[in-house]
């Protein structure tokens, strides 16, 4: 049977239970601009300003279990003064450039174009869908060429994907349809990123403008077996239904703006779409999600403009939500196309973020430890995801470590006294508003919070030591020798905490303790410290622990990792050992691991075990343990060291170990 009180603490830094990772960043990156655009005229036909976006996984926006390919849309033409094959000219203060508006980059320049991957990436989207304007368009050819080296460099990451647009100059011209698909399957399909669904590559075709087309004789002609994706043109046309369609994709349909505009009915176009796909067996639906539309500066828009109201973020959300009426895990829409990425000209791009119409504001209440938060502006809750709690030490005001999440659309406020601060310390915190995906962040100003509470810093250095070795005070045969030594050798700041374990009986172990308070009256605790060992598999196991004393009341916090029995962690509760999911394994040698316990006496009266934080990664324990008698108020640390069934001689090494109460 394995000794009583056998305890040990996991330090491999890739462990086999789930995670999740503690978050640092700094004020800067999370309210600077972190999209692929950068500063542009501001535009008054609903491109937001470039700032800070929200990177969630677009996807979040599906039906659980989507396994929806996502794609963006992108216009492959803008480009800026000055550079090669761009005419600009200004009329009535608007510039333009090759006929588009500026956007302060050159689509053909491949640093912009990565710098476009590597956003749409970490939103969750996996290629890009590019219009085709000719070969002989320098701009537009150099840009869709880039962008497939660039996908390229991505596999199997990132697709591409082609679209026949009348931009080539094919307007009712099947033979020049056919020589732009020629010249895809020369240039394109031959690519192992070129999107396929069966081993075919796919083609998009806008029909918007490009007239009478004989697809049968496209069909015929055309080299690479290509499959079509007809536009589904208004709310009642069928893409499924052409002749010689492989499927249908979905696009935005604003109104002009007259004296009788109202917001389009785009869920009844979508719902429509969505039914025809759900009636076309065999066929690719491509659906569509788009935040608005307003071709105000678009040099072949309407006049006066179409439009779709952004509503401040809900069109977005919205049309993309439509799908999940029609689509489910065991019914799968097979791709969505953003509409669009970076159409500026028409108002449609999401690349700069897209605008909720919101501003958080936060404040400190009377009682010193609640922070409360509060939104303005015209735009709804419902577009953001979260709050965030931030915050920084106040003399350093830049650095910024997540301390909480509060899920959107619940409560405003939070209970500071619950957060792992140093005591006495003055901290700068923030709440950020966290916008559903590549829906703008804001953050609020900055709160100024001193927590209250007691902090026992670098015990592993301090006098006041004790141990002992026998069976009824740690368990085990009784007969260890142990041994604390300060060294300054191995150590991170100096010196370290050396506790030796040697002797000839097996299985025989030795606890040590400090007691470094009296009456803390205080609820949460966090124990932090360093561990070294140069033999890890010498040990049964390692034990750490913290106890208060308080009002007669004994709440004990003992944490174990038994390794070479159970090989799990448990926690010492109600009497005995209750194991948790995470698995354990032996320190790795000759290393520095870094371990913070967490837990809280609860308001009933209870012991609460939180979590563990391994090498900045957090495994949840959650377990709840009634207290047992205690006497003198105290706060007492300990650790614990455990023979195996061949009692070798070991060292365990502590450095800067730290019990932060508040």
């Amino acid at each position: 049977m394995t000794p009583r009180n056998v305890l040990m603490v996991s330090a491999l830094l890739v462990l086999p239970w789930p995670v999740h990772a503690q978050t640092a960043t700094t004020l800067s990156a999370e309210t600077s601009n972190n999209t692929s655009v950068g500063t542009f005229p501001q535009h008054d036909n609903g491109n937001d300003a470039a700032g800070n976006v929200s990177k969630l996984d677009t996807r979040s926006l599906l039906y659980p279990g989507a396994t929806t390919r996502i794609y963006a849309h992108v216009m492959p033409w803008f480009c800026t003064p000055g550079s090669a094959n761009c005419n600009c000219s200004t009329t009535s203060g608007l510039t333009r450039c090759n006929s588009h508006i500026l956007t302060g980059y050159n689509s053909n320049d491949a640093a912009q174009v990565k710098k476009q991957v590597d956003d749409m990436i970490s939103r969750g989207i996996q290629g890009v869908i590019i219009p085709w304007y000719g070969a002989t368009k320098p701009v537009q050819s150099g840009a869709t060429l880039k962008f497939l080296q660039e996908a390229q460099s991505r596999s199997p990451l990132f697709e591409f994907a082609a679209m026949e647009t009348t931009g080539s100059g094919c307007a009712g011209n099947t033979q020049c349809v056919i020589d732009d698909l020629t010249y895809f399957a020369n240039n394109f399909f031959g690519s192992p990123v070129y999107m396929r669904r069966n081993g075919r590559p796919v083609v998009f075709v806008f029909l918007s403008g490009l007239g009478t087309i004989d697809w049968n004789q496209v069909r015929a002609s055309a080299p690479g077996d290509p499959l079509f994706i007809f536009e589904s043109q208004a709310t009642n046309d069928n893409p499924f239904a052409r002749s010689q369609s492989d499927g249908g994709f979905a696009w935005v349909h604003p109104a002009q703006q007259t004296s009788t505009w109202t917001q389009p009915d785009f869920q009844g176009y979508l719902d429509n779409f969505y039914a025809f796909a759900q009636r076309s067996s065999g066929e690719i639906p491509v659906g569509a999600g788009f935040k608005g539309f307003y071709d105000l500066y678009a040099s072949w828009g309407f006049h006066p403009p179409r439009y779709m109201d952004q509503v401040c973020g809900q069109t977005w959300l919205q049309s993309i939500a439509t799908i999940n009426s029609s689509w489910s895990s065991s019914d799968q829409l097979d791709s969505l196309q953003l509409v669009t990425w970076n159409d500026y000209d028409e108002g449609t791009e999401i690349e700069s973020g897209i605008d909720n119409c919101l501003a958080i504001s936060a404040a400190l209440g009377v009682d010193g430890k609640t922070l409360s938060w509060g939104l303005s502006g015209s735009g709804q809750e419902s577009t953001l995801d979260r709050y965030r709690i931030w915050s920084t030490p106040a003399s350093d005001g830049q650095n910024l470590t997540l301390q909480a999440q509060v899920t959107a659309g619940g409560a405003h406020s939070y209970d500071l006294s619950t957060l792992p601060l140093t005591p006495g310390r003055q901290y700068t915190l923030y709440v950020e508003a966290m916008g559903k995906p590549s829906i703008t962040n804001h953050m609020s100003g900055g709160v100024s919070y001193t927590p209250t509470g007691f902090r026992a810093a670098n015990v592993d250095d301090a006098t006041g030591w004790q141990s002992c070795t026998d069976t009824v005070c740690c368990g085990g045969r009784g007969g260890a020798t142990t041994s604390l030594t300060a060294d300054a050798a191995t150590s991170r700041d100096g010196r370290a905490a050396r506790f030796d374990l040697g002797g000839t009986t097996l299985y025989s172990n030795a606890l040590w303790w400090n007691q470094v308070g009296g009456t803390w009256s205080t609820t949460h605790f966090a124990l932090d410290f360093w561990a070294y060992v140069s033999a890890p598999g010498a040990a049964q196991a390692y034990e750490f622990g913290f106890t208060q004393v308080l009002g007669g009341r004994k709440y004990r916090f003992n944490h174990q990792c038994d390794f070479k029995d159970s090989g799990v962690w448990r926690v010492q509760a109600n009497g005995g050992w209750t194991a948790t999911s995470h698995t354990c394994a032996p320190f790795t040698a000759n290393s520095w691991n870094h371990f913070i316990f967490h837990g809280e006496r609860t308001a009933d009266g209870r012991v609460h075990y939180q979590d563990m934080v391994i090498n900045n990664v957090t495994y949840p324990f959650d377990v709840y343990s009634t207290p047992s008698t205690g006497s003198t108020d105290s706060v007492t640390v300990s650790l614990q060291l455990d023979g195996d069934s061949h009692q070798d001689t070991y060292s365990l090494w502590i450095d800067q170990l730290t019990l932060t109460s508040w």
